[in-house]
């Protein structure tokens, strides 16, 4: 007696995308009888699972276009404090320089690290020009680290524009359809109810013919359930170790 569980639902979601990639390479290799209904789920299957792996790559690519506003925030709050520095240092070249090139950033200040990401940029590229204009390197010149971390901001800007990019193009291909967390729904409901249920079935009444099939389709899924009951067991450790030490 094969005995095929359900996938579980609370499942990562990339824990959920990998094993249908593995269930579907499994499909792709079975040879032998043909089945229509069988045919039907994996073409169902099929194609929330490439939808499922598009939105998780798209999380991603917002994910890195954060990361990268992050860099270009560190590098304003960084000019900010080199400037805050020069303008108490004891040599007075070195002040009346500092002075000059804060007038030209007090015009945007360190908040603009908080703007939203097309007005921050509007921000910094403006921002940029002023602080690389010929007339004002004499003054951040004899700023130590100044040019550096303003060549840094330039470099971050670059990248988050880049990003940027990235993001808009998946944001245009994907606008219409669903966020990763409804397809994975879609996804498990394909599994534990369309997939599960069938197999369950079919082994019983040709037994010969499916048996092999769902033995491997019940391996993918314990691997999968087992990983998910692993991790409740280490967080429910942590919790009461937590506990412990209260």
């Amino acid at each position: 007696m094969i005995t095929l569980n359900k996938i579980i639902s609370t499942s990562r979601t990339t824990e959920i995308d990998a094993s249908s990639i593995r269930l579907i390479g499994v499909y792709n290799k079975r040879t032998g009888y043909k089945d229509v209904n069988l045919d039907s789920i994996f073409v169902d299957l099929k194609q929330e699972s490439a939808n499922l792996t598009t939105a998780i790559n798209r999380d991603k690519v917002l994910s890195e276009l954060n990361q990268k506003d992050a860099v270009r925030d560190a590098c304003i709050q960084d000019i900010y404090y080199i400037l805050l520095g020069a303008l108490r240092h004891p040599e007075p070249t070195v002040m009346e320089a500092a002075e000059i090139v804060h007038k030209v950033f007090a015009k945007y200040g360190v908040s603009m690290a908080g703007k939203s990401y097309a007005s921050q940029t509007s921000l910094v590229l403006s921002m940029l020009e002023d602080l690389t204009a010929s007339e004002l390197q004499s003054s951040v010149a004899l700023i130590s680290g100044l040019k550096q971390v303003v060549n840094a901001l330039q470099t971050a800007q670059d990248n988050f524009e880049q990003a940027r990019i990235k993001h808009d193009e998946q944001k245009i291909a994907l606008e219409s359809k669903s966020n990763a967390s409804t397809i994975k729904k879609t996804v498990v409901d394909i599994i534990n109810n369309q997939l599960v249920v069938y197999l369950r079935a079919m082994v019983l009444v040709k037994e010969k013919e499916y048996s092999d099939f769902t033995r491997l389709i019940a391996t993918i899924i314990d691997d999968n359930n087992e990983a998910v009951k692993r991790r409740s067991k280490k967080l429910s450790a942590d919790d009461s170790e937590a506990e412990d030490e209260l």
